[in-house]
């Protein structure tokens, strides 16, 4: 099948221009491949565990998108031989209908494994899933819009001088990563999402204020910034800070917090910083923009009335999720290495998207399966052909639901939404 998604795909692209293919608008995918992928193995969350790592997998991983751009590229190896689960753990969380749900994507980094709730922060062991601490109420920035590809709660970040940052409801919180005790808060803000870190200098996004902010909790600046409802997190690089505001998108210097450009471009996924550009997807297609000057590069449309949204970034490629108006999505594998980008392969993944990837692989959070089968999974495409080649497999109830995967050195780290931790690695 994989072959066949590729040739489909560059079928279409010798047809149409990158720029637009009006040709193709409907409601429908513009996808050929609309069957399920088939991976060749899978490995269940609840499958016996092997016990802890013999070594602590070394990296970090930030939440969601992993890094500080916003890319979802992890530089790293994923597990050698078969995969394995090496350790599981159930977190306590709250006891209400929204918050036994509200479990973070996992951070991953010092040898720990961070997960909010929407009350408080859990702090794991990376090497053998021992409790180390739990906050006291911090309350993490929670999103009332609900995507099966991600959780709705803001994940936490390591940040510099030896700090873990919260994104809460009332402000930005630093705690200590040894005892999970409370350092600093950054207060009169709101629904701060997953803070940036650049150079030292952390940058908190809240609906209403951008804030820059010393590793020590000294504030350095404060701006308006009109972010729009979901708490999206700002992109930062080459001494730009970028984010999505009701005005379209802006940037900011770092430094002095002044505004360098702002392009009437909105978009409620979030944006990507990589290698000078700022890459953003909307119901128009996907968007290139010149980091320093805010001039566009490129659009790549897949036609009216498709979306193209949640772009993760590798030196080689571009992932989107296209979103019909009437149909299921389907991710997109884009070749980034000329200046504009050209399809490679494009695969159905029903509500889901790509939220991770490494050189060779693209994670994608989606469904497997039909009816009482249908089970919340991560499923590994190769990025050259987008074959499947393995998948971690959840479960159909929302407890189940498998978040965005952080990877690490020789390991992968997932949760659920109901607060199940697993650490997978190698069988080597």
């Amino acid at each position: 099948m994989a072959a066949t998604r590729r040739k489909l795909l560059q079928t279409i692209a010798g047809t149409a221009s990158v720029v637009g293919l009006a040709g193709l608008a409907g409601c429908s995918s513009s996808c050929p491949d609309s069957d399920p992928p088939t991976p060749e193995e899978t490995i269940s969350i609840l499958a016996d565990t092997r016990g802890p790592f013999e070594t602590t997998p070394s990296g970090v991983w930030n939440g969601f998108a992993g890094d500080v751009g916003n890319t979802g590229y992890a530089g790293r190896s994923l597990p050698d031989g078969d995969l394995v689960v090496r350790w599981r753990i159930d977190l306590a969380l709250p006891d209400t209908d929204a918050g036994s749900l509200s479990a973070s994507a996992p951070t991953v980094g010092e040898g720990l494994v961070l997960v909010a709730d929407e009350r408080r922060v859990h702090a794991h062991s990376l090497r053998s899933g021992d409790r180390r601490w739990a906050t006291d109420e911090v309350s993490p920035t929670t999103d009332d819009a609900i995507a099966e590809y991600r959780s709705n709660t803001v994940a936490p970040v390591f940040g510099p001088a030896g700090t873990v940052l919260v994104g809460a409801t009332d402000g930005l919180v630093a705690l200590d990563p040894s005892d999970g005790s409370v350092r600093w808060r950054i207060g009169n803000m709101t629904r701060v999402s997953r803070p940036a870190v650049l150079d030292g200098t952390i940058i908190a996004l809240g609906t209403e204020r951008l804030v820059a902010i010393a590793p020590d909790g000294t504030e350095q600046w404060r701006r308006p910034a009109n972010r729009l409802s979901a708490p999206v997190p700002p992109a930062a690089g080459d001494d730009r800070i970028v984010y999505p505001s009701g005005d379209g998108v802006v940037a900011r210097d770092v430094e002095r917090g002044s505004q360098t450009w702002v392009r009437d471009r909105q978009t409620e996924t979030q944006l990507v910083v990589d290698d000078g550009t700022a890459v953003l997807g909307n119901d128009e297609g996907l968007h290139a923009i010149e980091l320093d000057t805010g001039d566009p590069l490129w659009t790549f449309s897949r036609g009216e009335f498709r979306a193209l949204l949640s772009p993760v970034v590798t030196p080689e490629n571009i992932y989107a999720v296209e979103q019909p108006g009437e149909a299921g999505a389907a991710t997109f594998a884009l070749d980034r290495t000329d200046r504009e980008p050209t399809p490679r392969w494009c695969s159905y993944v029903g509500s889901g998207a790509v939220t991770a990837a490494t050189d060779d692989l693209a994670l994608t959070t989606m469904s497997l399966g039909s009816g009482p089968d249908r089970a919340q999974s991560i499923v590994a495409f190769t990025a050259e052909l987008g074959a499947s080649p393995w998948a971690i497999e959840g479960g159909s109830h929302p407890r189940a639901w498998v978040t965005p995967p952080a990877i690490v050195a020789g390991a992968i780290v997932v949760t659920t939404r109901g607060g199940t931790v697993v650490a997978i690695g190698g069988a080597d």
